[in-house]
């Protein structure tokens, strides 16, 4: 009996084994061939002329694939002329093309970047010649409370998030802003962040510099319900109305069912001609709104209802957006510095301090 179980149990390996490799090719060596064409180079990131925006300490990734018919020798990265690195191992040999880039330690600067690709038998190719800028962002530490800060130094990132905003049009930069660089606004430009990233709850306040451009309205900030344009149910919009010589700042409230309007009037009227940059400052409470020029109340009020964000999908920086540009609220062409946003209600003393630490 013993001796019948084993040959049954060697009989079922046999079996199983011929099961396994039916239908399978066996494996054969396949000769590489000759080596005949030099290794192709493709950048994805950066493009020529990109500001790379990064995070402090975590490299600068560059996006390429660099790949030969046989095999890879080296592949090296020139940066202002000088070889920075050069990696001569690759898990495919054919291929090199990390999943997150190659990551080079660059700080902020300007640099240009060659990228050449040698194969075993010593043919290369070389990349055109990239030019970038790197902006390397530190940890975020807020100053005043803020969770979203935009300094405008050359760049549309919100420090806190360490993201970009979303641009439409060609919005520039003016080099003598209050501190450093600011934005400078075009027609058809403006920048938008998602409203969840940004705003939560029922309160905000937002502090800013201001040079008013000579144009007739605009949008400032605005985070209004998606849908129809001049939806103003939800959310919130602060804007501009009035000539050349005198501009009128307002902001408009969203409770769920309803809106408040916040019209200073001559108070909150500011004439483009004769003042540069002055200090803007809305605050939304759960009772309560204001606008401050300056420091100062220029109009405010209570709420019949708190602010509400319901179907408020984008906040708009520097225009009301397409959904609150009905009415000529659109682009503004204005400059705009050190823009803090915060979840909750300034009092007038917090926004002066803001004002003198950054006069």
């Amino acid at each position: 009996m013993k001796t019948l179980k084993t040959i049954l149990y060697s009989l079922g390996i046999i079996l199983s084994l011929q099961a396994c490799t039916e239908g399978i090719d066996s494996i054969s060596p396949v000769e590489p061939g000759s080596d005949e064409l030099a290794p192709t180079i493709a950048i994805s990131s950066p493009q020529d002329g990109d500001q790379l925006i990064v995070a402090a300490g975590s490299g600068v990734p560059i996006m390429l694939e660099v790949v030969d018919d046989i095999e890879l020798a080296s592949v090296s990265f020139t940066i202002n002329d000088e070889v920075l690195e050069n990696v001569i191992n690759f898990r495919d040999y054919r291929r090199y093309a990390p999943l997150k880039g190659h990551a080079l330690n660059l700080e902020d600067g300007t640099y240009t970047m060659q990228i050449e690709g040698v194969d075993k038998t010593g043919k290369s190719t070389l990349s055109d010649v990239i030019s970038f800028s790197v902006v390397e962002m530190g940890n975020f530490e807020p100053l005043y409370g803020e969770t979203f800060y935009m300094s405008f130094q050359n760049h549309f990132l919100d420090h806190a998030s360490v993201t970009g905003a979303k641009v439409e049009g060609f919005p520039g930069f003016e080099a003598n802003g209050v501190i450093g660089a600011a934005y400078q606004g075009a027609e058809g430009a403006s920048l938008s962040f998602p409203v969840a990233d940004v705003l939560s709850g029922t309160e905000m306040s937002a502090t800013f510099w201001y040079n008013i451009a000579q144009q007739g309205r605009s949008g400032i900030l605005s985070a209004s319900p998606s849908g129809s344009n001049n939806n103003r149910v939800a959310g919130f919009r602060l804007f501009r109305e009035g000539g050349d010589d005198a501009q009128i700042i307002k902001l408009n409230v969203g409770n769920g069912s309803g809106d408040q309007w916040f019209d200073g009037g001559a108070a909150a009227t500011v004439n483009p001609q004769t003042t540069d940059w002055v200090h803007v400052a809305i605050t939304i409470s759960e009772s309560s709104a204001a606008v401050y020029i300056n420091g100062e109340v220029v109009s405010e009020g209570a709420l019949t209802s708190p602010m509400s964000l319901d179907n408020c999908e984008d906040l708009y920086i520097a225009s009301g957006g397409p959904y609150f540009s009905g009415w000529g609220h659109a682009e503004d062409l204005s400059q705009y510095d050190e823009l803090r946003i915060f979840q909750k209600a300034l009092s007038q003393d917090e926004i002066k301090a803001i004002i003198a630490a950054e006069e």
